[in-house]
């Protein structure tokens, strides 16, 4: 789907975590602030990683943890599954910080003011 994300940095004693557990993909303001809500109500710690696909529209994706192993991330899709009914999946988070080019900078801000 991406080709852009925003940078994240999630890192333990100089190991770079390199999955999470995705909970939701969402084009709407309204449907990442119901994910958030009730993962955050689980008393999870939920964050937002943009995204932008082919067509060059951004997405917001929603996510849980930072995990060495898919293993581990996978043990959280079940949990959030199990707890909220929420059917998500191990994503592989590149953790390389990279840098928007202009063009999707101002995607971004364009999609703030909407």
């Amino acid at each position: 789907m991406g080709l852009l994300t925003t940078p994240l940095v999630a890192e333990t004693e100089g190991l770079l975590k390199r999955y999470s557990a995705q909970a939701a993909s969402c084009r709407t303001d309204a449907c990442t602030d119901t994910v958030v809500k009730k993962l955050e109500e689980s008393g999870r710690k939920p964050y937002i990683l943009r995204m932008w696909d082919l067509n060059q529209a951004m997405w917001k994706t929603v996510h849980v943890g930072h995990y060495e192993t898919r293993d581990e991330a996978q043990a959280e899709v079940t949990a959030i599954k199990e707890s909220l009914s929420i059917d998500g999946f191990v994503s592989a988070v590149d953790m390389t910080p990279i840098k928007k080019c202009d063009e999707h900078k101002d995607q971004e801000k364009n999609h703030t003011k909407q």
